[in-house]
C-alpha cells in the first residue's frame, strides 16, 4: 500500500472523533449489570503499549446495582481500557474510550452465569464511537491473526511430512508479507472507494501488525512519509519507537557481561561472521526446551562457515544463570541482562512478555534480517546464506 494512502488514514485517524459535548473533561461510565454483589469493586485500567502492562485509572463499588467510573484517557484518539470485577475475578470486559465520551454499560444476563471470561459481546455498551470502531476491527484483527498462526503451522506440517523445501519456505514468507498487506487494506477501505471506511484504533492496528508481521520493513517507509505534526503526536511517536526494530534497522548495540565477568559487545561478535543469532531466553521462558535443541544443531552445522549465537539472559540472578548454562552447555556466546537494558526496553516491540524465547537474525553489519522467526524460518536463511 503506497505511502499516501498510509497518510490519508493517519490524517483521518488523528481527527477528532467525538461530535458531541465539548465541556466534559475525560469519560464517565455508568454502569448496571446483573449479578454484582452490593461492595463490590470495579476497576477500570488501561494497557501501555510501550511499557506493556496494565495499570489501574479509577474503580468504584456497586451501590444499589450501579456504579460509576471517571477518567481521562492519555491521547486524542483514546486508550484501551479493562474493566475488571474483584469477585468475579475471571471475568473482565474490554473498551476503547475516547475523552468526552459519556458511556453506560449494562447487562441483562446474570455475569456469573456467562461461561465465557471475556464479557464484551453480552455487556450492552452505548455513547462510545470509539469502541463500537474499536470491536468492528476486531474480527479483522482476529482473521488475521488466525491466518498467521494457521501460515506457520501449514508450513511446519509440510516440512514434516515432505522434508525442508526452499521454494516452499520462500513462498510461505512472502504470503505472510502479501496477508499483512490485505488485512491493511481490508481494514481501512472499501473496495470500491478510496477513502477509509472506519476509524480504528490506531495503536492497537499496529501494534497487532508489526508484533505478528516479523516487524515488517514498510513500517519504515509508513513513519518517513508522515507529516510532521503526526510525528510529534503520541501515535508518531509511538510508530517511531516500533520503527527501530524493523528488518533492516541495526540491532541496537550492548555491552552485557559474560560467565567469566568480560564485557561483550553485539559489533564483535557480528564482524566476526555473516549472520548471528540474538537468542533470548531466561531459565523459565516459554518454549525453551523445544528451540534450543535445534540452535545447538544449527549452530554445530553453521559456526565455522560465519553463524554465531548470542544468548542473552533475563534471569535475575546470576548463580541461576550460570547453573542453567552447566546443565545445558551451550556453545555459544552467553551473556546476562541483570539491568534490562536489552530484554525490558527493547524487547518488548516484539508484543511479548519477558521471560519468553525469541530469536532475531542479524547480518554481518547487525542489521536485523528476521525477527521471532521459528526454525524453519532459520534453516531458510542458513541455506539461503550458507548453502546446503
Amino acid at each position: 500500500m503506497s505511502i499516501r494512502l498510509f497518510r490519508i488514514l493517519l490524517l483521518v485517524t488523528l481527527s477528532p472523533l467525538s461530535l458531541f459535548s465539548q465541556t466534559l473533561k475525560g469519560f464517565k461510565i455508568t454502569g448496571h449489570i446483573k449479578g454484582l454483589e452490593e461492595g463490590e469493586k470495579v476497576a477500570l485500567s488501561i494497557f501501555d503499549f510501550k511499557k506493556m502492562n496494565w495499570s489501574i485509572k479509577d474503580s468504584a463499588l456497586v451501590k444499589n446495582g450501579e456504579f460509576l467510573i471517571s477518567s481521562e484517557a492519555p491521547d486524542s484518539l483514546g486508550g484501551y481500557y479493562a474493566m475488571s470485577f474483584n469477585k468475579h475475578t475471571n471475568k473482565f470486559c474490554r473498551l476503547y474510550l475516547d475523552n468526552e465520551q459519556i458511556v453506560s454499560i449494562s447487562c441483562d444476563s446474570n455475569i456469573s452465569k456467562i461461561r465465557p471470561s471475556t464479557l464484551d459481546n453480552y455487556f450492552n455498551i452505548k455513547g462510545s464511537p470509539t469502541n463500537e470502531k474499536w470491536h468492528l476491527s476486531q474480527s479483522s484483527i482476529d482473521f488475521y491473526l488466525t491466518s498467521m498462526i494457521n501460515l506457520n503451522g501449514y508450513v511446519q506440517k509440510i516440512k514434516d511430512s515432505l522434508g525442508f523445501n526452499p521454494a516452499l519456505i520462500e513462498s510461505a514468507l512472502k504470503a505472510r508479507e502479501m496477508s499483512t498487506e490485505s488485512f491493511i487494506i481490508s481494514s481501512f477501505y472499501h473496495w470500491d472507494q478510496p477513502y477509509p471506511k472506519s476509524v480504528i484504533p490506531f495503536e492497537i492496528v499496529v501494534h497487532s501488525l508489526i508484533s505478528y508481521s516479523g516487524h515488517a520493513a514498510s513500517f519504515g517507509d509508513v513513519y518517513i512519509g508522515l507529516d510532521e505534526s503526526i510525528k510529534k503526536s503520541h501515535y508518531g511517536k509511538l510508530l517511531k519507537d516500533y520503527c527501530r526494530l524493523l528488518i533492516n534497522q541495526p540491532f541496537p548495540e550492548f555491552k552485557l557481561p559474560t560467565v567469566d565477568g568480560k564485557l561483550l559487545m553485539l559489533k564483535d561478535v557480528v564482524s566476526k561472521g555473516k549472520l548471528t543469532l540474538v537468542h533470548l531466553w531466561a531459565n523459565k521462558s516459554a518454549f525453551r526446551n523445544e528451540i534450543e535443541p535445534e540452535l545447538v544443531m544449527q549452530y554445530n552445522k553453521y559456526h565455522n562457515q560465519g553463524f554465531n549465537i548470542i544468548g542473552i539472559s533475563a534471569d535475575s540472578y546470576v548463580e541461576e544463570w550460570k547453573e542453567a548454562l552447566d546443565v545445558d552447555k551451550y556453545p555459544w556466546y552467553n551473556v546476562i541482562d541483570l539491568k534490562g537494558k536489552i530484554t525490558n526496553e527493547i524487547y518488548h516491540e516484539g508484543g511479548h512478555r519477558v521471560p519468553n524465547t525469541t530469536d532475531i537474525l542479524v547480518d554481518e553489519q547487525g542489521k536485523i534480517v528476521a525477527w521471532d522467526l521459528t526454525g524453519i524460518e532459520l534453516q531458510y536463511y542458513l541455506w539461503r546464506e550458507f548453502g546446503s
